[in-house]
């Protein structure tokens, strides 16, 4: 067989190719052979120049000017092309800075001497170019060839897109296939470094070229990424196989595999790690469905037998096995079910917390389907996720709780209603919404606030030692809000609304500021409604619900500013007044134009903030929120006393079971209207301040809406929820309305001192009762009885349904 080589056109045209598919390299050390051999070849002479110019190597670019075979039409013409001028460098300016990086690299890889040995035979045949833009590039002398570097550098520019790329996610463990001249390596792992509160992924730098790791360490100052305990080093011939095994690892999500620049001479690449993590993602597939095959199988469907069970466990006669899962990159939600754990272990029932190892870890599926095969738990329960959501996770043997804290797009839409697996209860103190808006099935649908947790701010160990920096009259813990007073917030709502939205919200402005002006204002009022009173004034209605929506938040923190500021107004008069002491904790009181000599600072939550409120006579809850706030819930059971702001609301329980019978007995359809013609004679006046409290006055009539009658189906006949009336019988000594009657209570409480600790006492085992986790997790095993026997209340039934039990 004979070999006939391709004539010169062909060759010359072959290698323009390798330019017109952005192989700049392949082009270049082609291109010195082509032209070796051809060096007539005018039209690849001048793609080679305008290569190496491209690439800021202009010594060599104009290199290719010289000798007979380039023209001097061609020369003249070429060097305009050129800009600046490269330099070879020598290796020795970079030694301290290589011989700082070899000392870590030998500790994490155990590699130190075969990377000297590798140097040291390649450190004469490879070229250190600095180009024109001050990057770098290599020449091998003994290929006769520029060796692929990560062109262009990585600029300022680029990192900080890249760090906002990855801020504000958990980000993938990064696999960095290949170090190209290393000048990738650094800003991806400076980029990933706590993207989502601690959240820092692994940065795996795979490179099997001892020559690619040596050329890196001397052009970069590497000792603290070397020593990075989340920088995981694959080097030498091992590197693909330590790459494998750490990419086995369930805690780690698979790697994201990003090239570090083009492959080195006998190097690894980004081929060769996607494959392996192809491979690891079908063996975790294989697995995990293995796996939930097995836990499937040990899961019984009877509902009647699961029922007794939880009935029996909620009376204390038998402990659960309980897994939760939650995650570490949270703020809340992690206390929140740690807490709700301890207290199933406080009952009796044994408990096994999933959450990811480290910082650097992921959640996987695996990790859940190992817990439950180890543990096999008579319940699961997740935070603010369904179910749906972790296909072949959950065997549908198992129940599970949701437990929803917050409005997340994955639950707050009519798929997550009608997804509600079959077991899968769901517990919150928005299921109004779920239920109304989003379809949620209405016997599988709990409400329930934030409990608390009494041994978390308990101090009654405390040495007045500790409490006497916080000893005050009056405290209050609030953080001062951004504007410095009501009309200021308002202007700077306002600068950010075009004049259609201005218009609204200046009318609606107008009559929240009515409301406020009136003595008894509590914040209660209804400003969805206020809201649709001056869409149909103005003639028209929102057709973006978001942008509604956010309105009618404004307003609310304008109400609830108001208040705020009124107590502590109050409170500051009366001090200066009295000669009393008045604490403003929280950040930004201190450049408070009214309020900084009142400002204390900010308190660490925890157990200063508990001998804050054990320490004051009178610690201030005041503005929108609910007397049963988590605020005040901790501050009771760190032994302090409390003065609310007082809500008509709270203190209706007795009116509100009046309404619920009266629309029940008649079988209503929602909505309808109730007046105080249909209120008994001794709650009609509680009925009128009610109205007024909501702003309803001028139509008179309170119109039960279905999420008000779930509300009462949640206190009368779930009974999983309280108003605060009903849980605090002290309720009405201890809340205000406006200046004057809040002057009064601090005028008087902080001189009744045995009252005051009777009060705070008796509150505070109101709470331990009725707010606790100890308290919810016996509601939620009721609950769940009650879900799989079907007895429990069905929330959502409407009043045409039949009577009330």
């Amino acid at each position: 067989m004979s070999v006939v080589a391709a004539p010169e056109s062909d060759r010359a045209c072959a290698l323009r190719g390798l330019l017109a598919r952005g192989d700049v390299y392949g082009f270049l050390n082609a291109a010195a052979q082509h032209l070796r051999d051809s060096p007539e070849d005018g039209v690849t002479r001048e793609a080679a120049v305008g290569a190496l110019a491209a690439l800021g190597l202009s010594d060599a670019a104009r290199g290719l000017l010289e000798g007979p075979a380039c023209t001097a039409d061609l020369r003249e013409r070429l060097l305009s092309r050129i800009a600046g001028s490269s330099r070879r460098v020598s290796w020795s300016r970079f030694d301290a800075t290589f011989q700082a990086n070899v000392e870590p690299f030998g500790l994490r890889t155990g590699l130190r001497d075969e990377l000297l040995s590798t140097w040291r035979a390649v450190r004469r045949q490879l070229e250190l170019h600095q180009t024109v833009d001050g990057a770098w590039q290599i020449y091998d002398t003994l290929r006769g060839c520029w060796l692929p570097a990560l062109t262009p550098p990585v600029s300022p520019g680029q990192r900080e897109s890249l760090r906002g790329e990855w801020s504000g996610r958990v980000i993938r463990t990064i696999a960095v296939a290949g170090l190209g001249l290393g000048g990738l390596a650094g800003p991806i792992v400076a980029a990933s470094q706590s993207t989502f509160l601690t959240s820092s992924p692994l940065v795996l730098l795979v490179e099997s070229s001892l020559a690619a790791w040596a050329v890196a360490m001397h052009l970069y100052g590497w000792t603290a990424l070397l020593n990075d305990p989340r920088v995981r080093l694959c080097a030498g011939d091992r590197a693909l196989a330590e790459f494998e095994q750490y990419i086995a690892d369930i805690d780690r999500a698979t790697p994201v595999v990003i090239s570090g620049g083009p492959r080195w001479p006998g190097g690894s690449g980004e081929s060769e790690c996607v494959e392996k993590v192809d491979a690891e993602v079908a063996r975790r597939r294989g697995e995990q469905q293995a796996a939930f095959t097995r836990v499937t199988a040990g899961y019984a469907l009877d509902d009647a037998a699961l029922a007794e069970r939880f009935a029996a466990a909620a009376l204390g006669e038998t402990a659960l096995r309980v897994v939760g899962i939650t995650s570490r990159f949270t703020t809340v939600l992690q206390y929140t079910l740690r807490d709700l754990l301890a207290a199933f272990e406080m009952l009796g029932h044994r408990t096994h917390l999933i959450i990811e190892p480290d910082d650097h870890a992921h959640y996987s599926p695996l990790t859940s389907l190992r817990a439950i095969e180890e543990h096999q738990p008579d319940l699961f329960i997740n935070i603010d996720h369904l179910r749906r959501e972790y296909p072949s996770v959950l065997p549908d043997g198992l129940p599970s709780v949701c437990w929803v804290q917050d409005m997340l797009p994955n639950l707050m839409n009519p798929a997550a209603g009608a997804g509600v697996h079959p077991r899968e209860f769901v517990i919150g103190h928005n299921a109004c919404d779920l239920l109304t808006d989003f379809g949620y099935p209405g016997r599988r649908t709990m409400n329930c606030a934030i409990p608390v947790n009494p041994a978390r701010f308990n101090v009654d160990d405390a040495s007045e030692a500790e409490l006497a920096p916080y000893r005050c009259d009056v405290m209050y813990a609030t953080h001062a809000p951004p504007h410095a007073g009501v009309a200021q917030r308002v202007d700077a709502a306002r600068r950010n609304m075009d004049a259609g939205l201005r218009a609204v919200f200046d009318a609606a402005y107008d009559e929240l500021s009515a409301e406020m002006r009136r003595p008894h204002f509590t914040g209660e009022i209804e400003l969805d409604l206020l809201l649709t009173r001056v869409e149909r004034r103005l003639g028209g209605r929102f057709n973006d619900l978001a942008v509604r929506g956010e309105l009618v938040q404004m307003l609310r923190g304008v109400a609830d500013q108001h208040l705020r500021e009124q107590a502590i107004r109050t409170a500051a008069a009366w001090a200066i007044r009295s000669g009393g002491t008045f604490a403003l904790y929280g950040h930004g009181w201190d450049r408070h134009t009214e309020f900084a000599p009142h400002a204390r600072g900010p308190l660490t939550p925890g157990r200063e903030l508990a001998l804050a409120f054990r320490a004051a006579k009178v610690c201030l809850h005041a503005g929108c929120n609910h007397s049963q706030h988590q605020r005040v819930l901790d501050g009771l059971c760190a032994g302090g006393f409390f003065l609310m702001q007082r809500r008509e609301s709270e203190a209706a329980t007795a009116l509100y079971e009046s309404i619920y019978r009266l629309v029940a007995g008649r079988r209503s359809s929602l909505p309808c209207d109730v007046t105080i013609a249909d209120i008994p004679e001794p709650l009609r006046p509680r009925f009128s301040a009610l109205l007024a409290a909501l702003g309803l006055t001028r139509g008179g009539a309170l119109t039960v809406t279905k999420k008000w009658w779930i509300t009462f189906r949640a206190l009368f006949e779930a009974r999983s929820i309280h108003m605060a009336g009903a849980v605090w019988p002290e309720y009405e000594r201890v809340v205000f309305i406006g200046p004057e009657e809040l002057n009064q209570r601090l005028e008087h409480f902080t001189q009744a001192d045995e009252e005051r600790a009777r009060l705070a006492a008796d509150m505070r085992r109101a709470v331990e009762l009725h707010c606790s986790y100890a308290a919810l997790v016996r509601r939620l095993l009721e609950f769940v009885a009650g879900g799989l026997s079907g007895s429990s209340t069905a929330l959502d039934e409407g009043p045409e349904d039949g009577p009330p039990n």
